[in-house]
């Protein structure tokens, strides 16, 4: 099978320096592998423990708080998929797996990986470890209860249904977005919240500024807010369509549909690219039928 070749040759270990993992559908499974290993997550119950296929399971620690002070993060650069977590990896490959434009395989290069001699940079985009898939979260306002960097991590589709229930929706209105309103940390009506998600910003570094004193204008919101310290972990894969898509419709890549920046749609016979200034006032045409955003 020409899957199986593909992933044969992947997670060879020539490849191990690039390639921090695979995945795919495999019937009501998902098959996660690299050099090291490679386990089943079921489709059925994406949270349930993972059966081992070789090896050991290459998404085995997924705690959303791995690394999430600026000590910890610099200690470890860049880790190894061994010393690495990957938050919530059974629901986030599960939703984008479901999705009609899904890819055949879903490959993640390392960190450490790049071409200096193309341009490249240290550090990988879209990827389902913690580091990559987190982003700062800041709440702050009258409307916020809780003070401070909290030890708490929430995930990019909550966005939606906390702004509409802000807004006056009721929970019960919201049943149908797979995110969950951040209830814990607000109350409705008394006064506006400002809500900051940085597409693209390391949470510890953001973090560690305001303490400092060098984002004065972050401090005062996290003097009358809260912040995240383990963000708000983007779901898979971790780029700019894909998870703005998922805070404004409170729904993962698996109901919106929106796979990527860019992507074949092998209904239409055609690429999407929906982080092109040229075509991104077409994202809201690309949505699945029948989804909802915040707006509405």
């Amino acid at each position: 099978m020409l899957r199986d070749a593909a992933v044969d040759v992947l997670c060879d270990a020539s490849l191990a320096e690039v390639v921090d993992l695979v995945a795919y559908a495999d019937g009501d499974s998902i098959i996660v592998a690299n050099v090291d290993g490679a386990a089943r997550l079921s489709r059925l119950d994406p949270g349930a423990p993972a059966e081992v296929i070789r090896g050991r399971d290459p998404v085995a620690w997924q705690d959303p708080l791995a690394f999430s002070s600026l000590v910890d993060e610099l200690a470890d650069p860049s880790p190894p998929n061994a010393r690495n977590s990957y938050p919530w990896a059974g629901e986030r490959l599960t939703s984008l797996f479901a999705a009609a434009a899904a890819p055949d395989i879903a490959v993640v290069h390392t960190g450490r990986h790049f071409w200096p001699e193309r341009g490249g940079h240290p550090g990988e985009h879209g990827s389902l470890n913690v580091v990559q898939s987190r982003a700062p979260l800041i709440l702050s306002g009258p409307s916020v209860t809780a003070r401070g960097l909290l030890p708490v991590a929430a995930r990019v589709p909550d966005v939606a249904p906390t702004l509409a229930w802000l807004a006056g929706a009721s929970l019960a209105d919201l049943g149908d977005m797979e995110g969950h309103a951040l209830v814990d940390f607000l109350v409705p009506h008394p006064g506006p919240v400002v809500g900051l998600l940085w597409d693209g910003c390391n949470s510890n570094s953001l973090y560690s500024m305001a303490a400092a004193g060098e984002l004065p204008t972050v401090a005062r919101l996290l003097d009358r807010g809260c912040a995240f310290a383990g963000g708000a972990i983007a779901e898979f894969p971790s780029v700019t369509l894909v998870n703005h898509t998922c805070a404004l419709t409170g729904v993962g890549p698996g109901r919106h549909g929106i796979v990527n920046n860019a992507y074949y749609d092998r209904s239409a016979g055609e690429q999407r690219l929906t982080n092109d200034a040229r075509t991104w006032h077409r994202w809201s045409e690309w949505l699945a039928p029948g989804i909802r955003t915040a707006f509405d």
